[in-house]
C-alpha cells in the first residue's frame, strides 16, 4: 500500500516526467513557485505594513514548512543531486522507514511538541501534544485514564534520566525503537546453542537434536506451531 501510495505521489510530483521528483518541481507542486528560493531570504527583508500582517504569517508558516521538507528532501537524496529517484521519494515521504532518515523524524518530532523552543520535551508537552490527538470529549473518564498512563509512561519509561524532560536522546529512543534485531539475536543464541561442532552452521542433525532449544524459540515460533498441530 505505501509503495502504491507513492508511485501515485511520485507521478503527479514528477511534472517532466522524467522518472525522478526534483527540488523544483516538489516546491513548485506543493507550495508554489514562488517559494523556490524562498528559503534563503531573511525575515528582514519582509514587510512592516501592519495591513500585510496576515499575509505574513501565512508566509511564515509556508517558509517553515519549504525549509523542513528541504531538510528531509536533501536526507533523502542520497546521490545528492535534488532529484529524487523511486527509493529516495518513498524515504522522503515515509522516513520512518528508514534507518538514514531517523535523524528528521527525530527533528521534526521536536520541533512538533517543543512549544516553548528550549530543546527539550517537558511531560505538559508530551502530554498536551498526544493529548490532542486523543481528546474524546464524551468520555472524559477514559481520556483521563489515558493521560495518568501516559504520565506514567513518560516518567518511569521514556525520561530515562528522570530530569523530567525529554532530550533529544530519549525522544530518539521512544519514536524510533533500538536498531538491535531481536530475531537476529536470537537466530545467533540458537546457532550458539545447537551448533555441536561449532562451524557455524546448523545440520538437520543438530536441529534434531536440539529441539527442545527451538521449541522455547520466539525466532522459530516452533512452540507454538507445535502446540497447534497437536
Amino acid at each position: 500500500r505505501v509503495r502504491e501510495a507513492v508511485v501515485s505521489t511520485q507521478s503527479t510530483g514528477d511534472t517532466n516526467k522524467d522518472g525522478v521528483v526534483s527540488w523544483e518541481e516538489y516546491v513548485t507542486n506543493t507550495f508554489g513557485e514562488q517559494y523556490l528560493n524562498k528559503d534563503l531570504e531573511s525575515k528582514d527583508d519582509k514587510k512592516d505594513d501592519d495591513d500585510d500582517d496576515d499575509d505574513d504569517d501565512d508566509d511564515d508558516t509556508y517558509l517553515k514548512y519549504v525549509k523542513r521538507d528541504k531538510l528531509r528532501f536533501e536526507l533523502a537524496d542520497t546521490d545528492d543531486n535534488m532529484e529524487l529517484n523511486f527509493e529516495e521519494f518513498t524515504a522522503f515521504l515515509h522516513p520512518e522507514e528508514f534507518e538514514h532518515m531517523a535523524d528528521v523524524v527525530v527533528a521534526e518530532t521536536m520541533e512538533d511538541m517543543d512549544e516553548n523552543s528550549d530543546g527539550k520535551i517537558s511531560l505538559a508537552e508530551y502530554v498536551g501534544e498526544l493529548g490532542d490527538e486523543h481528546d474524546d470529549d464524551d468520555d472524559d473518564d477514559d481520556n483521563n485514564e489515558w493521560v495518568e498512563r501516559e504520565k506514567k509512561s513518560f516518567q518511569e519509561i521514556k525520561d530515562k534520566d528522570s530530569d523530567g524532560y525529554l532530550d533529544k536522546q530519549e525522544l530518539a529512543d521512544w519514536i524510533i525503537p533500538s536498531e538491535v534485531n531481536y530475531s537476529l539475536e536470537e537466530a545467533k543464541h540458537l546457532i550458539e546453542k545447537a551448533d555441536t561442532n561449532k562451524d557455524g552452521v546448523l545440520s538437520y542433525q543438530e536441529v534434531i537434536e536440539n529441539h527442545d532449544v527451538f521449541v522455547g524459540s520466539q525466532a522459530t515460533d516452533y512452540g507454538r506451531i507445535l502446540h497447534e498441530e497437536l
